[in-house]
């Protein structure tokens, strides 16, 4: 797949304020070779050019959908809202600290290589942007959707919402993520970390007692009470496994009977 990997030459926009964007330029890009520090000889030789190959460097990552580059600009990942760790107005959000160390693992201090939308910048001056890790491609926004660490962002038109729409169904659907923890069929997105609980209720206030395990190569088997694996087996939410009211809820959710 040929990525359209701008150089920031080239983004040069209109402010909502009538003025020029300011760009220092791609070039910047590999002028200190130190900012590639742990990283291989390969890593270092493609800093040493990549004012030739149209990348960039995250210089740190702000927040799980939003980093700074080596040159100054910001850039805001397209189609995805991850839940908030640093916006002025509202608490850390569950998940957030989660999405952030995934995004600052996976880009800071790694090159990058932008695919931008229209518009160029958002209403706060930042790049918008599809962000492809270099050399792999790693895809950071669809990958931050795919695991759970945020959802799709559909408030305004882009060119993969289908395709991102798609990916936060399969994540809801198979627990990943925040959505372990939050109920895949609201919108919601709490602030605090839900509750831990064992065994919830119904409406009618039964318990849902089977229990839905996630074993190794992710094989989904559900254990009913008095089977024999039962009381050995512990529920971990945060991997994806859950409780079930009936064998028939677990069957329709992808899970199989245990054999014993």
């Amino acid at each position: 797949m040929l990525l359209a990997a701008w150089p920031l030459e080239s983004l040069a926009g209109t402010e909502s304020n009538g003025h020029h964007a300011r760009y220092s330029g791609g070039r910047q890009i590999g002028y200190r070779v130190d900012y590639a520090t742990g990283r291989s000889a390969r890593d270092l030789g493609i800093v040493r050019t990549a004012h030739r190959q149209n990348l960039f460097l995250v210089k740190r990552v702000v927040d799980g959908d939003t980093l700074r580059l080596r040159d100054g600009n910001r850039v805001r990942l397209i189609g995805v809202d991850t839940p908030e760790t640093k916006h002025p107005r509202k608490p850390i959000q569950y998940y957030g600290p989660e999405a952030y160390r995934f995004t600052k693992r996976e880009m800071e201090k790694r090159l990058i290589r932008l695919e931008t939308g229209r518009p160029l910048r958002d209403r706060y001056g930042r790049v918008l942007a599809y962000v492809y890790r270099d050399p792999d491609l790693f895809f950071l926004n669809a990958e931050l959707i795919k695991q759970g660490f945020g959802r799709a962002y559909t408030r305004f038109p882009f060119e993969r919402k289908a395709e991102f729409v798609r990916l936060e169904r399969d994540a809801r659907r198979n627990r990943r993520g925040l959505w372990a923890r939050v109920d895949p069929r609201s919108d919601f997105m709490p602030d605090a970390e839900p509750a831990k609980r064992g065994a919830p209720k119904t409406s009618a206030g039964r318990d849902c007692d089977i229990k839905g395990n996630i074993g190794r190569g992710g094989c989904k088997i559900y254990h009913v009470p008095g089977g024999g694996w039962y009381g050995r087996t512990k529920i971990d939410e945060s991997k994806g496994e859950r409780w079930f009211c009936s064998e028939e809820e677990a069957r329709q959710a992808g899970w199989r009977k245990a054999g014993r």
